[in-house]
């Protein structure tokens, strides 16, 4: 999927055929000026040429697209690209156009009077309408004009088209602000218009119009169209192993992948979520189960936020789209392994100045995980420090000071290349120096210039801003060595894993650049600590640093993680699909005042992965793990979902083991084909050998089960990294057969270790097999009840049976059976 500009991605799935169908993406910059770039048509009422690029205006790069016209003269630009009939298409349109401009899709005929197409027109003051041309006439499906005088801006305008049905939207890049249906702007995002047209065309072009107006030039940018693609067929495993269940397991990072793990894999295991490099192991070992590969779009860090980062500043979108902020100064406390301390660099190295060479990678020096520090180099060496956005200060703590006869320049990069490699550094003008040259401990302080660019350093993807010490005289010997370099530890954690994360006074930031410097911060409100609007940032809850929760309702955001996993799963051709982590559909920091509106989290979320299925036409299993009503939103836009620790043999009781049933059931009710992966946990016994445990799970696990639709996981989440054997229960693989009916009552009395206290057994029966699990007892205010022997209870069964162990084996034939709370049986028909 191509990257395009900050647009919706509406996606429709009710009338759409399976296709291929190729997008366009074009910013004009790449054509040799004043020239069109290669690939695209034109025609004019007159016979003249009127488009060209240009380097007037632009909304990113340094060139767009000019419509020069006539009086009275309708042209067309296109792309020859067959784009087909549903898409979503996107361009940046400047506000003071001279003649309307049309941006179209479903062109044919456009060589000639007599095209067809649809689009919508952009006109001066703020009239905006959707249009559709059959043969040459026109008709306007609907109009809205934008009330009050709109300046001269950039606008965002997009269309979906899917079937009849079209939506158009305008943002105004200026205030980012979104037109809605009355003519008024808001900073929630809406469409402008909703409407039905009749051209459809399976083969049209899409492309850039001007209607008959008046002279003058209009300028066009960042133009893109994707197709809206059709949503892949449900989760489904071809192989599956076993008639009776299906069983799947998390491989992760750590997880020892031996003799075991691959035999279960090749012979028991449908479906695994695997760290990507055990990928190919199983691909090997199971060719035809399942294997879907980790990722998370509720909350962004690592390789994931420094890829949004690098995606926004390529498409022209906002950074901060993609994040809640804070309104007043928020308390956070969490930790991660992926967590990211606020004030540590990215990146940090030492190489020749000129950029040639392999650099020495210092960023665990920088950060004090080495016995030596960051050693600053000699003559026409530098050491670069690399952050994920703007900065204002380094923080040294020198273990060596410079010696004398050592001297050198900090500067920052401001242009780069085609691959982002810095091709210009500037002196950076630094207002305090606190080390005094490093001849002590101390920060270092500037102002963000306004042509500091993101680059790429050490042959990595990852765009940054970066700084460097310059040494400009000097051997390694006179070097300084600094044990730490810090950035601004903004959310005063100093180390710590908690901390507070600071409101910006946006009224102090007089020219809106979403940084104060020092005579701004000292305008600032009481209680407003933020330099930068970034800083304001929310974290997930609990996780850390830089884990930060995602705003789903961007578009900007819903391309970015299409275009994401599109890339990751290109990168790995044998993973079947993505496992999302975090995606219950709740708002996770309920009551947190932010600046962006929550209302819609849940619609929102769904909608995102949507667009991520539909981008990559793959599986999408979520994690809606305690998202309960939530989930079922996005099980419905995933098509599968993943109910984490969700059976507790030992610590649940009846009611709730009925609430777990619920949930069950309405996942799998979202739709015919949704699918639900059904994991366990040890509970309070923390024991998963435990054959009573094992027993338990399993048991509960068929109460509830579909044996086409349903999966059964050991421990996933509870030991994500353990080897299979502390999770593999052997009795899994006895055939009990298909179920027969649905879980019922067999038994409910008092406890007879608190009569206070109800239990209640509950049975299920197979063709092979009567399963039965026995909660912990309960009565509503009197509590929950205990797992201990005392709580046992003998029930006689209609039939001769033998209980099948955990190890897979059988006990002799019974005719009763007796049930401590938390127990379950599985009892082969004799």
């Amino acid at each position: 999927m191509p990257t395009v500009p900050n647009g919706p991605f509406v996606i429709r799935f009710e009338s759409l055929e399976t296709r291929e169908t190729p997008s366009v993406s074009e910013t004009f910059d790449a054509a040799r000026f004043p020239f069109m770039p290669a690939g695209w048509q034109q025609w004019a009422s007159n016979g003249q040429e009127y488009y060209g690029t240009t380097r007037t205006a632009a909304t990113s790069g340094t060139q767009s697209l000019a419509s020069y016209g006539n009086l009275n003269v309708q042209s067309r630009l296109w792309n020859s690209t067959n784009t087909g009939n549903d898409v979503t298409l996107w361009a940046n349109v400047r506000s003071d156009t001279p003649a309307p401009v049309v941006i179209f899709a479903r062109g044919t005929g456009l060589d000639t009077a007599n095209a067809s197409y649809v689009g919508v027109v952009v006109n001066s003051g703020g009239k905006f309408s959707v249009i559709e041309s059959i043969n040459g006439q026109q008709k306007t499906i609907a109009t809205v004009t934008a009330q009050g005088t709109l300046p001269t801006t950039w606008l965002n305008v997009s269309m979906s088209m899917v079937g009849t049905r079209v939506n158009f939207r305008v943002t105004r890049l200026d205030s980012q602000q979104f037109l809605n249906a009355s003519g008024q702007w808001q900073r929630a995002e809406t469409d402008a218009i909703l409407g039905n047209v009749t051209w459809q065309s399976a083969t049209g072009n899409s492309g850039i119009g001007r209607l008959a107006g008046n002279y003058g030039t209009a300028y066009v940018d960042d133009f893109a169209i994707t197709p809206i693609a059709t949503p892949p067929t449900p989760l489904s495993t071809p192989d599956q192993k076993y008639s009776h269940i299906r069983l799947a397991q998390l491989a992760y990072e750590s997880t020892p992948v031996g003799a075991l793990e691959k035999q279960l894999a090749a012979n028991s295991i449908d479906l695994v979520i695997p760290s990507e490099k055990f990928l190919n192991t199983f691909e090997e070992l199971s060719p035809n189960s399942e294997k879907l590969i980790y990722s998370n779009v509720s909350n962004i860090y690592l390789s994931l936020y420094l890829d949004w980062l690098k995606y926004a500043d390529r498409t022209g979108a906002n950074r901060e789209a993609a994040f809640y902020h804070v309104t007043q100064a928020t308390a956070f406390t969490g930790s991660s392994p992926s967590a990211v301390p606020v004030r540590q660099f990215w990146a940090a190295s030492r190489g020749a100045a000129s950029g040639t060479g392999t650099p020495t990678d210092l960023t665990s020096h920088a950060r004090g995980g080495r016995n030596i520090g960051v050693v600053f180099g000699a003559t026409n060496e530098a050491v670069n420090l690399g952050y994920s956005e703007k900065f204002r200060e380094l923080n040294l703590t020198l273990t060596r000071t410079a010696q004398a006869g050592y001297s050198g320049v900090w500067e920052y990069a401001s242009a780069t290349n085609a691959s982002g490699q810095p091709t210009q550094w500037k002196t950076l003008p630094v207002i305090v120096d606190g080390t005094n040259r490093f001849a002590r401990n101390g920060q270092i302080s500037f102002d963000p210039p306004r042509d500091w660019v993101a680059a790429t350093l050490n042959g990595t993807a990852s765009s940054l801003y970066y700084v460097r010490f310059r040494t400009t005289a000097g051997t390694t010997t006179q070097a300084p060595e600094a044990k730490t370099i810090y950035g601004r530890d903004y959310v005063n954690a100093r180390g710590t894993s908690s901390g507070t994360i600071p409101a910006f006074d946006y009224t102090a930031d007089r020219d809106r650049d979403g940084y104060l410097n020092d005579q701004e911060y000292g305008r600032r409100r009481a209680g407003f600590e933020a330099r930068f609007v970034y800083e304001t940032r929310l974290f997930y809850p609990y996780y850390g640093q830089q884990r930060f929760v995602v705003n789903p309702s961007s578009e900007a955001v819903k391309n970015w993680a299409a275009d994401f996993h599109v890339r990751q799963l290109a990168q790995n051709p044998n993973a079947d699909g993505l496992f999302l982590d975090n995606a219950s559909g709740r708002l996770p920091f309920a009551g947190t005042p932010v600046i962006e509106p929550t209302g819609n989290f849940t619609t929102e979320s769904a909608n995102l992965i949507a667009a991520m299925r539909a981008a990559t036409n793959k599986s999408i299993v979520a994690n809606t793990s305690g998202g309960r009503v939530e989930g079922n939103s996005i099980t419905k836009a995933s098509g599968a979902a993943f109910e984490e620790f969700m059976l507790r043999p030992n610590d649940v009781n009846w009611s709730s083991f009925n609430d777990v049933a619920t949930v069950v059931n309405q996942r799998l009710a979202v739709s015919e084909d949704s699918t639900l992966i059904i994991d366990s946990h040890p509970g309070s016994t923390a024991n998963m050998t435990n054959p009573r445990t094992q027993l338990g799970a399993l048991s509960s696990y068929y109460l509830l089960s579909d044996s086409e639709r349903t999966y059964f996981m050991a421990w996933g989440g509870f030991a994500p990294s353990a080897g299979w054997a502390n999770k593999w229960i052997p009795a899994a693989t006895t055939n009990i057969g298909q179920a027969k009916a649905a879980m019922t009552t067999l038994a409910e009395g008092k406890d007879p270790q608190n009569a206070t206290l109800t239990y209640k057994v509950f049975a299920r029966e197979y063709d092979n097999a009567l399963v039965l699990f026995k909660p912990r007892s309960y009565t509503l205010r009197m509590g929950t009840g205990t797992t201990d022997n005392a709580t046992a209870t003998t029930h006689q069964l209609s039939g001769n049976y033998r209980e099948l162990r955990a190890d897979g084996s059988l006990g002799p034939i019974i005719r009763q059976i007796t049930l401590r709370n938390g127990e379950g049986a599985v009892l082969m028909k004799a």
